[in-house]
């Protein structure tokens, strides 16, 4: 009872993942063989890892990266791109941060023009079509070809 009870206070005090972690131990048979300290560390460090993956995400999210979901081992290696796999893992352990350095990334221009004229010509096809579509006469609006009715 008195589990459950803090599993609760935990939850309520937004400690939601504490609260996870701290029944898991009280299932878990081997949690007993662990000292005090050993298992408050463990429902900690969840709780605190989870809070930065979720600080982590939420500003990936707000940055408005085009390609939220790339990451450094997606890198290809291709030799007329010409990239130093070496300085490419030394800056993906972000010592840099910590040494206070700054990076600068150059890409080719030709490459930003071609995605960002692609962007805007499929924004101006979307927008083209809600206009299109909002012009037509309910009656008019027909289902696209192959769509079942």
């Amino acid at each position: 009872m008195l589990d459950c009870g803090t599993a609760s206070k935990l939850r309520e005090m937004k400690l939601g993942v504490m609260a996870n972690e701290f029944q898991k131990q009280l299932s878990d048979p081997n949690m007993p063989e662990l000292t005090f300290e050993e298992r408050i560390g463990l429902v900690v460090d969840a709780e605190w890892t989870a809070r930065k993956n979720n600080r982590l995400n939420r500003l990936i999210r707000n940055a408005g990266f085009s390609m939220p979901e790339a990451c450094v081992e997606d890198i290809e290696y291709h030799p007329d791109r010409e990239l130093d796999k070496a300085l490419i893992s030394r800056l993906d352990t972000g010592n840099y941060i910590e040494d206070r350095r700054n990076i600068i990334i150059l890409v080719h221009l030709r490459l930003l023009r071609s995605r960002s004229s692609r962007r805007r010509k499929d924004l101006h096809r979307e927008r083209f079509r809600h206009r299109r579509r909002a012009q037509l006469h309910p009656c008019q609006i027909r289902a696209p070809a192959g769509a079942a009715r």
